[in-house]
C-alpha cells in the first residue's frame, strides 16, 4: 500500500515543504451530495475546496440526494471528480454510504432479510405487536410480533431483584407468572434505511454482501485510481444493535425489554469459544444472580460479541482495502463513552486494528480527549501513519475561526492528522440546509480567509507525522469492567458512573497534567505484545516503562501474565483507587497480590507517583502551572518535534470571579538539552527561538491564551546556554479608534421571512407561525406525513403528482419608500403581491443558487401583502422566503420593519443599526492618528468569525485569536486610513431562528423541528459586528 504521507518519508522536513504543504497533509472534508448533481457546479465546488487549503475531496450521499445513488450518473460524476483530483494533484476519499451508518449500501445490500441487523429480545411478554421503538431515527428494534421463540425462563428472584433460580422451560411447558421470554428477531424496514434496514455486522457474509455492493462497484470504476488518487475509503458509524439493559430488575412487564445484538450461529459459535452453553444462562446477560457469578457470562459474552463485529465488519472491510492498495478509515458509532462504546460495539479499541487510519468524530465543540486517545493509542501501537477525526459538525454558523482553531489543535496534539470537516453541501435546497449547519464552503462569508486555518493544520501535520512518538504511560483500557456491571439500568447506574467518571478523570489528568499516556486494549494485547528483558512493555511499536490501571473491577490473566512480568522486570504499576477483584470476570485475588502502587482518585499524588516519566512542564510565576494544555512529542532522528496547544475555550485571563485570574504567561520546560526552533504554522516560517539551559532541562517562553499553540523543532545542543530568556514587550493604550467614517456592506441587507400565515387548497388561513411549523399543520390537515430530515431519499422515491396547494402570507412593513428590492424564494412558486401577479423571471440568485432573485416593484410606504403559493406534495418542503436590498431593518419579537438605511454605523451590535438578518461581510473605515513608531491594534471584543485589517489601502493581517491585537508595524506619523473587515455568518438568516435554548451545543435539523417549549414564534437573533471601540497601543 501506498504510503499516506509520502513526504513525511524524507531525512528531513524542508523549510520548503513547511511553507507550502502538499495535499497529503490538507483537510478532507465531507462533500455533502445531496440533491440533483450538476457536473459544472461539483467541479467548481472542488475549485472552492482548494481555494480554502483543503487537499482531498469526499462525496458524501446526505439527505436530499436526487440522482440515483450507485447508479450510472453518480459514478460518471466521481470518475469526473478523481480524473479532476489527479490532474490537479489532489485526493479522494470514497465515503462508502447512503446517508449513515455505513453497511445497508442505501437498502441494496439489506434486501435480503438475512442481511439485516438482528437481535435478540429478552422480556416478561409473550411476543405481540407494538409499537415500541428503542432506538431514535433508525428504529432497530421495534417490536412488531414476528420474533422466533429462542427459549423461556422460569426465574426466581430476590427482593433486589437479583436471580436466585433459573430454569429452561421445555417445549410445551405451560408458562407461569415468572416466565421470562427470548426472541430472536430480524430488523424490520425503516425509512431512515430507505425502506430497507440495517447490516448484520456481526456476519461476515452479509458484510462481503455490502463490500460487492459498494466497494467492489467502485473498484471496477476506478481502475488504476484506487491507492493513488482515491486515497481512502471511508466507512461511517458502523454498530451492531445496541445493547438496551432492563430499566430495572423489578420493572413491570410493559417497563422496556432487553435488547442484545443475536444472529443464528451466535450459540454455536460461542460454545466454540468458550466452551459451555450460552442459552442456558442467558438471563445473566440482563440480571444480575445472588451469588454474584454473572459476571463471568457477561464478560465472555461481551467479549465474544465484539470479536464476532470485529471479524464480520472491520476485518472484512480492511482485508478488501490491503488487497485493493486504498486506506480503510472511517469511525465508528458512540465511541466517547464506556457506556456507549459498550452499547453500540462492544468495545472500540480492538477494531481500530482494521483500519490503516483510524478515526473518531467530535461533533459540537466538545472537548473529549478519551476518543482521541483510543483511536491514537492503536495507531501508534501499530505504527499506522495517522488517525482521522470527522470534526466541527453541529457547531451552528457562529462557530468561529478561534473555534476550528481551538478544537483542531487539540486534536492533532492528541494525534489527529486527518481532517474530515463537517461539512460542505452540495446544495442547500429543502432539508439540506438544516443537515447540521454550518457548511463549511463558499456559503461562509469568511471562505476565502479559510486557507489560514488550513495552512496551519497542513504545516502541524507535516511535523506530526514525520518519527515516532514519544510516550513512556500506559493506561489499562476499563472497557471490560463495564461489561460486567452492566446490569439493570436501576441497580448498576451508579456503579457505571463511577468507573466512566474515574476513567474521564484520570485521562485528563494526566493529559491536562502533561504526561503523556496510551491505552491498552486488553483484548488485542496478546497480539501486540512481545516479551523484552529491557523493564518495558512493549506493546507493538511502543514501549512503556509505567502503567495505570484505573480501578478495574475485572482484568484478564493474560494481561496479569504480562504486568507481573513487567513489574518483575522493575516496570511501575499504579493502582488508582483499588485493584480488581475478578480476573476473566470471575472472583479471584490474583490482582491483588500484583506488586503496584495503590493510591486513591487524586490528580495530584497521580502525577506526582509518575513525575520521573515526564518530559515537559509549564511553570507560571505564582508556581501554579498551568492546567489545560496538551502536547504531542515526537522522535525524529536525533531531533524532536513538539506541538503544545492551550484548550481553554472562551477568552483566557477573564475570570469569573475577580480574584480567579490565571496567567498565561509561562515557561515551557523540556527535558534535554537543545536548540529551538520554532516552527511558524501561521507565517509558514522557521527560526531560532530564544531558550536557556537549566538542571538538564531546556527551556523557552510562551503565552498560553485561548487558541494558542507552540510548534518546535528541537536539536541536540553542542553547548549549554544560560543567559536569561528576553522579556515580552508590553504595551500600553494610546487612543481609542473613533467612529468608522463609512461603512460598506458586502452584500444587499435582507429580510428573513420565517414567519407567514398558511392555508391549504384555498381554506382558512392558519395563524402567523413559523414556516415549518405551519407546513406540518398543513400537512396533517390533508393526510401527508410530517416534514421530517429522517425520511426515504428522494431517489429512492417516485414523483408525487400534485393533489394540493399552499400558499403563504407574508407582510411587508415599510416605514419608508423601497426601490429596487429583490425576492429571494426557493423553488419556482406562484407570487402576488398586493393582490397583483408577479411574472418576473428570475435574474440571478443569493448565497446557493436553490435561492434564486426576483425583483420586485417599487414599494410604497407603508403595509404590503406577499403570497407565494406551492404544490404541497409528500417529498418537498415550504421553505423561508428573504426580501434584499439596500434597506435599513428593525426586528423585534416577531415584527419586522423596513427603514431608511443607515447614514452612519458606529461600534456595537450591527442588528441595532439596521442589520438585525444581515450575515454578509462588513467594512469599517475609519481615520487614525499615528504617533510615528510601533503600532498595535487591540479589538478585543467582536462578534465575528474573524477580523482582517488594512492599513492605508495595503492588507496587514488578520484578527482571530488572542489576546486579539495586531501588530501594524512602524508607522509614520500623521494620519491614515484603517480598515477593518469584520467576516460575517449565516445564523440571523439561515440559522435555527425559532428555537429558544441557550446554551445549546447540538445545531441540526431537530433544532428547527421543535414543537415543545423550546420552539418559538420570536425570532433568536445573535450580535454581529465589532462590539466595542477599538484602540491603539504604543511600546511601554
Amino acid at each position: 500500500m501506498r504510503p499516506y504521507y509520502p513526504t513525511s518519508l524524507a531525512p528531513h522536513l524542508t523549510d520548503g515543504v513547511f511553507a507550502a504543504p502538499p495535499a497529503e497533509y490538507r483537510g478532507v472534508p465531507f462533500w455533502s451530495w445531496n440533491g440533483k448533481l450538476d457536473r459544472q457546479q461539483l467541479l467548481q465546488q472542488m475549485d472552492e475546496q482548494v481555494i480554502m487549503g483543503m487537499g482531498a475531496f469526499q462525496p458524501h450521499s446526505r439527505i436530499g440526494l436526487e440522482t440515483p445513488y450507485l447508479g450510472a450518473e453518480w459514478f460518471g460524476h466521481v470518475q469526473a471528480v478523481v480524473a479532476k483530483a489527479k490532474a490537479d494533484g489532489n485526493r479522494v476519499w470514497i465515503y462508502d454510504e447512503d446517508r449513515w451508518p455505513s453497511g445497508y449500501a442505501g437498502g441494496f445490500a439489506t434486501k435480503d432479510p438475512k442481511n439485516r441487523a438482528q437481535f435478540l429480545r429478552f422480556t416478561r411478554q409473550a411476543e405481540a405487536p407494538s409499537a415500541e421503538v428503542q432506538a431514535k431515527m433508525w428504529a432497530w428494534t421495534r417490536r412488531d410480533g414476528s420474533g422466533k421463540l429462542v427459549a423461556r425462563f422460569v426465574i426466581t428472584q430476590d427482593g433486589d431483584g437479583r436471580i436466585t433460580s433459573s430454569r429452561r422451560l421445555a417445549d410445551g411447558e405451560p408458562a407461569t407468572a415468572d416466565t421470562w421470554y427470548a426472541y430472536h428477531e430480524i430488523s424490520g424496514g425503516s425509512p431512515w434505511f430507505n425502506g430497507s434496514a440495517y447490516l448484520n455486522t456481526i456476519d461476515a457474509a452479509s458484510t462481503k454482501g455490502f463490500l460487492a455492493t459498494t466497494h467492489e462497484q467502485y473498484a471496477a470504476r476506478l481502475d488504476g485510481a484506487l491507492g493513488d488518487t482515491v486515497a481512502a475509503f471511508f466507512t461511517d458509524e458502523p454498530s451492531i444493535t445496541p445493547f438496551a439493559r432492563l430499566p430495572s430488575a423489578t420493572a413491570p412487564a410493559d417497563a422496556g425489554d432487553g435488547i442484545v445484538t443475536w444472529n443464528g450461529d451466535l450459540v454455536e459459535t460461542f460454545a466454540k469459544a468458550h466452551g459451555f452453553a450460552l442459552l442456558d444462562r442467558l438471563p445473566e446477560i440482563f440480571l444480575d444472580r445472588a451469588d454474584g457469578a454473572h459476571t463471568e457470562l457477561r464478560w465472555r459474552f461481551h467479549d465474544h460479541l465484539a470479536d464476532r463485529f470485529r471479524n464480520g465488519y472491520h476485518r472484512v472491510l480492511g482485508d478488501w482495502c490491503a488487497a485493493h492498495g486504498v486506506a480503510n478509515s472511517g469511525h465508528l458509532m458512540a465511541e466517547d463513552t464506556l457506556y456507549d462504546q459498550h452499547r453500540f460495539l462492544g468495545e472500540a479499541m480492538r477494531h481500530y486494528r482494521h483500519y490503516h487510519i483510524p478515526g473518531i468524530d467530535n461533533l459540537c465543540d466538545l472537548f473529549q480527549p478519551l476518543t482521541a486517545k483510543q483511536a491514537q493509542s492503536v495507531a501508534r501501537q501499530d505504527g499506522r501513519a495517522g488517525v482521522m477525526s470527522e470534526l466541527y459538525g453541529v457547531t451552528d454558523w457562529p462557530f468561529t475561526a478561534a473555534g476550528h482553531k481551538r478544537q483542531g489543535d487539540w486534536q492533532a496534539a492528541l494525534g489527529i492528522t486527518v481532517r474530515v470537516h463537517h461539512l460542505a453541501w452540495f446544495t442547500m435546497a429543502g432539508h439540506a440546509k438544516r443537515d447540521y449547519p454550518a457548511s463549511i464552503d463558499s456559503r461562509l462569508p469568511w471562505w476565502r480567509e479559510y486557507s489560514f486555518v488550513e495552512d496551519h493544520f497542513a504545516r502541524v501535520n507535516a511535523l506530526l507525522t514525520r518519527g515516532r512518538p514519544v510516550c513512556r504511560v500506559a493506561v489499562v483500557h476499563p472497557i471490560e469492567s463495564q461489561w460486567v456491571i452492566s446490569g439493570p439500568a436501576a441497580s448498576s447506574r451508579a456503579a457505571q458512573g463511577d468507573l466512566e467518571a474515574v476513567f474521564q478523570q484520570i485521562t485528563k489528568d494526566l493529559l491536562h497534567g502533561l504526561i503523556d499516556a496510551d491505552f491498552v486494549a486488553e483484548s488485542i494485547l496478546p497480539e501486540q505484545h512481545a516479551a523484552s528483558a529491557d523493564g518495558l512493555l512493549h506493546v507493538g511499536a511502543m514501549a512503556y516503562s509505567a502503567v495505570v490501571l484505573p480501578s478495574l473491577v475485572t482484568i484478564r490473566s493474560s494481561t496479569l501474565d504480562r504486568l507481573e512480568a513487567f513489574a518483575a522486570g522493575g516496570g511501575r504499576i499504579v493502582v488508582v483507587g483499588g485493584l480488581p477483584a475478578l480476573v476473566d470476570g470471575k472472583p479471584s485475588d490474583r490482582a491483588k497480590r500484583l506488586k503496584s502502587l495503590v493510591i486513591p482518585v487524586s490528580k495530584a499524588r497521580l502525577l506526582e507517583a509518575l513525575e520521573d516519566q515526564r518530559d515537559l512542564a509549564l511553570i507560571t510565576a505564582d508556581g501554579l502551572g498551568i492546567s489545560d494544555c496538551l502536547y504531542q512529542l515526537r522522535q525524529d532522528g536525533d531531533e524532536r518535534h513538539l506541538f503544545l496547544c492551550s484548550t481553554k475555550q472562551g477568552r483566557a485571563g477573564i475570570p469569573t470571579w475577580p480574584w480567579d485570574r490565571k496567567p498565561s504567561s509561562c515557561i515551557v520546560r523540556l527535558r534535554g538539552t537543545w536548540e529551538v526552533i520554532h516552527n511558524d504554522t501561521q507565517a509558514g516560517e522557521r527560526q531560532a527561538l530564544p531558550f536557556r539551559h537549566a538542571d538538564g532541562w531546556t527551556e523557552v517562553a510562551w503565552e498560553a491564551q485561548a487558541a494558542a499553540s507552540l510548534c518546535l523543532t528541537l536539536r541536540p545542543a553542542a553547548t549549554a546556554q544560560t543567559t536569561a530568556l528576553p522579556s515580552a514587550q508590553r504595551w500600553n493604550r494610546h487612543a481609542v479608534v473613533a467612529d468608522p467614517i463609512a461603512v460598506e456592506l458586502a452584500e444587499p441587507n435582507v429580510v428573513t421571512l420565517s414567519l407567514a400565515e398558511s392555508r391549504v387548497d384555498g381554506g382558512a388561513w392558519l395563524r402567523r407561525q413559523e414556516i415549518g411549523q405551519a407546513e406540518n399543520l398543513l400537512r396533517q390537515s390533508v393526510g401527508l406525513p410530517a416534514r421530517r430530515g429522517d425520511r426515504r431519499q428522494p431517489w429512492t422515491l417516485p414523483k408525487s403528482t400534485p393533489k394540493h396547494r399552499a400558499e403563504l402570507r407574508f407582510v411587508i412593513d415599510a416605514a419608508v419608500p423601497v426601490r429596487g428590492a429583490r425576492l429571494a424564494v426557493e423553488g419556482a412558486p406562484t407570487i402576488t403581491l398586493d393582490g397583483a401577479a408577479l411574472t418576473t423571471p428570475a435574474n440571478g440568485w443569493w448565497i446557493d443558487p436553490c435561492l434564486s432573485t426576483r425583483p420586485l416593484p417599487d414599494l410604497t410606504a407603508g403595509r404590503h401583502e406577499l403570497v407565494l403559493g406551492y404544490p404541497l406534495v409528500d417529498e418537498g418542503t415550504l421553505e423561508w422566503a428573504y426580501l434584499l436590498g439596500d434597506f435599513g431593518v428593525t426586528a423585534s419579537g416577531t415584527t419586522a420593519q423596513v427603514i431608511a438605511p443607515a447614514s452612519r454605523y458606529t461600534w456595537g451590535d450591527l442588528g441595532r443599526q439596521g442589520l438585525p438578518f444581515y450575515g454578509g461581510n462588513v467594512v469599517y473605515r475609519c481615520r487614525i492618528t499615528a504617533p510615528g513608531g510601533p503600532l498595535r491594534l487591540a479589538v478585543p471584543w467582536f462578534d465575528a468569525p474573524l477580523l482582517a485589517v488594512e492599513l492605508d489601502g495595503r492588507r496587514v493581517g488578520r484578527i482571530a485569536y488572542e489576546p486579539y491585537r495586531l501588530d501594524l508595524g512602524s508607522v509614520s506619523p500623521g494620519e491614515h486610513e484603517l480598515a477593518i473587515t469584520a467576516f460575517g455568518h449565516r445564523r440571523n438568516h439561515l440559522g435555527a431562528l425559532h428555537c429558544r435554548q441557550p446554551g445549546l451545543l447540538w445545531w441540526g435539523p431537530d433544532t428547527y423541528e421543535r414543537t415543545d417549549d423550546t420552539g418559538v414564534d420570536e425570532w433568536q437573533l445573535v450580535p454581529t459586528g465589532i462590539a466595542t471601540a477599538p484602540f491603539l497601543e504604543v511600546p511601554a
